[in-house]
């Protein structure tokens, strides 16, 4: 069993780096030629999407490896996640195809808030996978 939850624990850390560094993969690739959107902004939704995923990897990182209340732990998941966004878009500013859009930064935060919408509906879940994985229980 210890060897099990250690397990997860290492996974919870590293999936939001991981994820980030999709991200990353994704956003320094040059645009070629694309295909028309058959959905219009559907791009934003994208943004959204995976910034949504980013922002739950860290909530589960959080709720694993720290002791905190789910409010502490969305609004902490939405910020790094935001900055994440900000980082992003500025990185894609240099590079060739690429473009800098504050609506993709909104649509990244509007994404990683839905981790707040999930902390105040499931907080009941934060609090059970955090007692869990506490510290202070014995593994």
């Amino acid at each position: 069993m210890e060897k099990r939850r250690k397990t997860i624990e290492i996974a919870a850390a590293l999936a939001p780096m991981a994820w980030a560094g999709l991200i990353f993969a994704a956003s320094d690739s040059p645009r070629g030629a694309e295909l028309p959107m058959l959905v219009p902004h559907f791009d934003k939704l994208v943004h959204a999407v995976v910034y949504g995923i980013l922002s739950g990897c860290i909530a589960l990182a959080l709720v694993i490896h720290t002791g905190w209340s789910p409010n502490r732990i969305a609004w902490t998941a939405l910020i790094l996640a935001s900055l994440y966004g900000v980082t992003d878009e500025f990185h894609q500013y240099f590079v060739p195809g690429r473009s800098t859009e504050l609506l993709d930064w909104v649509a990244d935060t509007t994404g990683a808030s839905w981790v707040l919408l999930a902390a105040r509906t499931q907080a009941s879940w934060f609090v059970s996978v955090s007692q869990r994985y506490s510290k202070d229980q014995p593994t």
